[in-house]
């Protein structure tokens, strides 16, 4: 099963995905664990952003993207929230950080 992706609506339907090659870029060029983010701040979602959004357009700079984002997002929340889902679904593999697993049913006693 591959790691999903979120979708992003920016001047474009684009997909983030924050797979091994996501995170290792962002803790080489961050030089921040991502075993040690409780919370991903401003600066550390910009750039998460651009090494998702770069893996399928390999032309974008981090100045393209910063353009991007402040002519089509509807916020700078907006961005957060993306980039944040886009982080915890590649680490867990869903957006529930607490994934609840169905109760295992209850074998049949015979009397």
């Amino acid at each position: 099963m591959a790691i999903p992706f979120v979708m992003i609506e920016l001047d474009k339907p684009r997909k983030l995905r924050f797979g091994m090659g996501e995170a290792m870029e962002f803790e080489q060029t961050s030089g921040v664990k991502l075993s040690e983010v409780t919370e991903l701040t401003f600066e550390q979602s910009c750039l998460a952003l651009w090494i998702m959004l770069k893996e399928t357009d390999k032309d974008l700079t981090q100045e393209n993207v910063t353009s991007i984002v402040d002519e089509h997002a509807p916020s700078l929340s907006y961005i957060v929230t993306k980039v944040s889902q886009a982080v915890t679904v590649g680490a867990v593999g869903t957006l529930d950080p607490n994934p609840q697993t169905p109760p295992a049913k209850k074998a049949k006693q015979s009397s």
